[in-house]
């Protein structure tokens, strides 16, 4: 995408954590400006989705799991 205000390259990005099979998921995603005056990191944000389905104790903790990988991720990002 462009920004019309600036001109700037707009960068989407994510990342999932989700294993194959779950009816939850954890996403990273992030926004970067790509501008003449270099890049600018937009703030990153964790998501998660359908955390109202009811989860077994394994299951739930393979949630839990997911959601500090995307938080140990996010925080490893420049």
């Amino acid at each position: 995408m462009t920004e019309k205000a600036t001109g700037a390259q707009i960068v989407t990005w994510a990342r999932y954590f989700a294993p194959k099979g779950v009816t939850w998921d954890v996403g990273l995603f992030a926004e970067d400006r790509l501008s003449l005056d270099g890049l600018d990191a937009g703030p990153t944000f964790i998501r998660v989705f359908d955390p109202e389905c009811d989860l077994t104790p394994a299951e739930a903790e393979q949630f839990a799991l997911a959601i500090i990988d995307a938080v140990k991720t996010a925080q490893q990002r420049p």
